[in-house]
């Protein structure tokens, strides 16, 4: 058996995770956390790289959402 725990920190843009498996009795937890960049800030980092322009899409080339699986960020040089 394995459960998941998950936490976002909004103010740190940090997600902080924990993994607990459970077999044969015996428990082993794994903790961890991602960083979470916003929308703005990647596309400064484009911008700033030299792109001249920068734009973000879904995996299907539609809108980015929350609900997205991917993030594809184009740019032109």
């Amino acid at each position: 058996m394995a459960i998941g725990i998950q936490e976002l920190d909004a103010v740190a843009s940090r997600c902080y995770a924990e993994k607990i498996t459970i077999r044969n009795s015996v428990v082993e937890r794994a903790r961890y956390s991602v960083r979470m960049f916003t929308a703005p800030e990647i596309l400064e980092w484009f911008r700033a790289a030299g792109f001249s322009e920068a734009r973000m899409t879904d995996e299907h080339g539609g809108t980015f959402t929350v609900d997205s699986c991917r993030l594809v960020v184009l740019g032109t040089a």
